[in-house]
């Protein structure tokens, strides 16, 4: 599956785990940018679930309904 998304942001995926590089998703604090935090953290957890429903022998389409961060 492709994400534009991930493109954009430069997220990669390294087996289980998703990189955000700091250099292109740096804030004027010099520190990871929220929304790529955001971006990543979602990712990981899509892909967490795809891999369980897998392992479990589920198909189907996998869609984030809702996300919320504080």
């Amino acid at each position: 599956m492709h994400m534009p998304a991930t493109d954009n942001l430069r997220l990669r995926e390294e087996g289980a785990e998703v990189r955000i590089p700091l250099g292109p998703n740096l804030n004027d604090k010099g520190c990871l940018f929220a929304g790529s935090i955001y971006s990543g953290a979602i990712l990981a957890a899509y892909r967490a679930a795809e891999r369980l429903l897998a392992d479990r022998g589920l198909t189907g389409g996998l869609v984030a309904r809702q996300a919320s961060i504080r």
